[in-house]
């Protein structure tokens, strides 16, 4: 998690297409909210989803507490102009949970300051906090009586809480971080998915079980993990590491060694299988997300990773599995050397798909935050990743105080959102589009 004097602001950007010569258009940012939605305090998002015809923000407020709002969403021309500030535009509405565990008069120790997932659940947004507690929202019930906390009283750790959360079918699976427990929710009962083959979780050490990103696959659960201290103390309990749960769960991650090998199913490609995916540094896997290009072999699947490093390299390795999922090959660096920030870019921290390009939001460590987006393909399908926003304060881009890229979320084929962590400023929101 970041610092808690960083400030946080929302930004909501739409795609435009990249241009036949393979490099990628800037993407211009316009202000639709400056008010905060009523609250200064409202900092910022992880987390958005849609539900219906509303889109769903979830914001950290460590003052009065976490906050849920909704504005109704429409792609058409005349709607996509409208601003979705509080006293503009009737249809942004509160709808955070009217419990004693969000409100403002409630000790700071005893009420949710974060949401740190929104996912939708058998036609429900559920949503998880810092304080690890799941709460599930019927639209079709209301605001006062549609929410339900559907989570037990879990233990947990003040410095994680829930780290992530994901929907695998019928099931929801949230991860409780320091150390790293799985649990499962099933026909309203709660079980545990924990790792029992290594007799203590996910590692031997704490710092291997700090956090977890978690996302479906192929109808399996796919958790990238992360560690307190980066650097740790070369063995691969203190590295980040990638598991697979398929009624059991097996450890993905690289052999921590400094071999290479050419593996014929990349194509002449690089894999490594070196300590902390390439870098002892990489302190952490942040983000993942499952992308294919269309240049990508057919029955092939690709999940892609971006890591944390303290150390400003940053990077994006994607793992191979051959045949859809049948035959898992192992992990490859595609981060080029023109991508990214050298010695800078610290956070590859949110991805997202949309109109088959992979866009990657990221954090400089003297702050900026920028969009990357798979531009080009070079050799047999790997990719390029170009910059496609500036930081630079002007009119239609980023503020030039923007500190990280916090969230990307592909809301219908001409529109795509982003959340950004700004210093100084409380919410805002930013668009722009591509009309259908």
């Amino acid at each position: 998690m970041e610092k808690k004097s960083y400030r946080w602001i929302v930004g909501v950007v739409g795609l435009v297409f990249l241009s036949l010569s393979g490099r990628a258009n800037a993407l211009s940012f316009d202000l639709r909210v400056s008010d905060a939605w009523g609250d200064e305090n409202n900092r910022g998002s992880e987390t958005m989803v849609r539900l219906d015809d509303y889109i769903y923000v979830g914001l950290r407020n460590r003052e009065t507490g976490a906050k849920i709002y909704r504005f109704r969403f429409s792609d058409a021309p005349s709607e996509l102009n409208k601003p979705v500030n509080r006293n503009s535009d009737r249809t942004m509405e509160n709808v955070t949970p009217p419990n004693r565990a969000f409100s403002s008069t409630t000790p700071a120790g005893d009420r949710n300051a974060d949401i740190r997932r929104l996912v939708v659940y058998q036609k429900r947004v559920c949503a998880a906090t810092d304080r690890a507690e799941v709460w599930c929202f019927d639209p079709a019930v209301g605001v006062r009586r549609g929410w339900t906390k559907v989570s037990p009283d879990w233990d947990y750790s003040p410095s994680s809480g829930i780290t992530d959360m994901a929907v695998v079918s019928r099931t929801l699976y949230v991860a409780l971080g320091d150390p790293i427990r799985i649990k499962a929710y099933y026909n309203n009962e709660w079980s545990d998915a924990m790792n029992r083959s290594g007799g203590d979780g996910f590692g031997r050490h704490r710092d291997a079980g700090y956090s977890a990103r978690l996302m479906e696959f192929k109808g399996n659960l796919l958790m990238a993990t992360g560690r307190r201290n980066p650097g740790g103390d070369g063995t691969l309990d203190t590295a980040p590491q990638v598991w697979l749960y398929a009624g059991f769960w097996r450890n993905m991650t690289p052999e921590f060694t400094t071999d290479f090998v050419n593996n014929p199913d990349l194509r002449g490609g690089i894999m490594s299988r070196s300590a902390g995916f390439g870098d002892r540094k990489n302190g952490a896997i942040i983000s993942m997300k499952e992308f294919k290009s269309a240049k990508n072999r057919p029955k092939d699947a690709y999940v892609y990773f971006g890591t944390h490093n303290g150390q400003g390299h940053a990077q994006i390795w994607r793992g191979i599995w051959k045949d859809d999922r049948k035959e898992f090959i192992g992990f490859q660096n595609v981060t080029p050397s023109q991508s990214f920030v050298p010695n800078k870019t610290v956070h590859a921290h949110t991805m997202e798909v949309h109109l088959n390009q992979l866009y990657v939001g990221t954090r400089d460590g003297n702050g900026g935050a920028r969009i990357w987006a798979t531009a080009a393909v070079r050799g047999a399908d790997t990719p390029i990743f170009a910059e496609v926003t500036k930081a630079n304060g002007a009119r239609g881009q980023l503020d030039e105080n923007t500190d990280l890229v916090s969230v990307l979320f592909s809301a219908s084929y001409n529109v795509l959102y982003a959340g950004t962590w700004n210093r100084g400023a409380p919410f805002y929101l930013y668009r722009t589009y591509i009309l259908p």
